[in-house]
């Protein structure tokens, strides 16, 4: 057998390509603190009725005071005799329960079901220094980088190394995911950004490049859940609230 040049040069990068270790996500650990909130006051995962979810609210025998209905934007609903009823934030139970006390004043006995025809789509929310913040459909996106990536990217005066994912942990309280690292400099910090699943209902924060205390801040912030800044995510505080005593 004769053995060219070219021959040994293509054999030789076959043989260097195959010796190269292939790279996978699970080879880039999440680099990150962890804040928890301490205070006495948790979140409920029971699901809470939102603005744009779809509902019927029966009621047995009366099928005049039956009504369909969407959740409005301001969290309302209408229904017969007792005109307009706050409905997002509250769970099915407390919705039902609050429906059969005002009808209750009208009507002997009413019994009331209500059935949820259609969820609200689930959503996250990316807000700070990207080109477009505000809300995102959930079954877009599987990981926080690719959550920034719908949002528009970062805007220059983004601080990619102090990104923040805040969301309720197991036993309700507020906890936030801070990443750590220069993000043009390491790979390893892009790819946790890359790894880290997002969740319905997750808060991805990006300051700007000179906020100073950034930590202090977001430890504020699932401390205070419902202080100014939070007001602007009524969506996700909306969750019932319940005391942790």
């Amino acid at each position: 057998m004769i053995f060219t040049q070219k021959t040994l040069t293509i054999g030789l990068c076959l043989l260097l390509f195959s010796c190269t270790p292939t790279i996978t996500r699970n080879e880039f650990p999440i680099k990150s603190t962890i804040l928890t909130s301490d205070r006495a006051i948790t979140m409920s995962k029971a699901y809470t009725l939102s603005a744009g979810d779809h509902i019927f609210v029966s009621v047995y025998r009366m099928p005049e005071l039956s009504s369909d209905c969407l959740i409005r934007p301001d969290g309302k609903i209408s229904l017969p005799l007792i005109d307009y009823v706050t409905a997002a934030g509250l769970t099915i139970e407390q919705l039902d329960d609050q429906i059969t006390r005002l009808l209750s004043e009208r009507a002997i006995e009413p019994d009331v079901t209500i059935n949820v025809i259609k969820f609200k789509e689930p959503r996250i929310y990316v807000f700070g220094e990207v080109n477009r913040p505000g809300p995102i459909a959930f079954n877009q996106i599987d990981t926080v980088a690719q959550a920034i990536a719908l949002a528009g990217g970062f805007r220059i005066s983004a601080a990619r190394d102090s990104i923040a994912v805040i969301r309720a942990n197991d036993e309700g309280k507020l906890e936030a995911t801070i990443f750590e690292g220069p993000l043009d400099a390491q790979p390893d910090h892009f790819m946790s950004l890359n790894t880290m699943q997002v969740q319905p209902e997750d808060m991805i924060v990006v300051p700007e490049s000179n906020r100073s205390q950034f930590v202090r801040f977001v430890s504020d912030f699932i401390n205070l859940p419902f202080t100014s800044f939070s007001q602007a995510v009524n969506s996700y505080v909306l969750w019932r609230v319940a005391d942790d005593y």
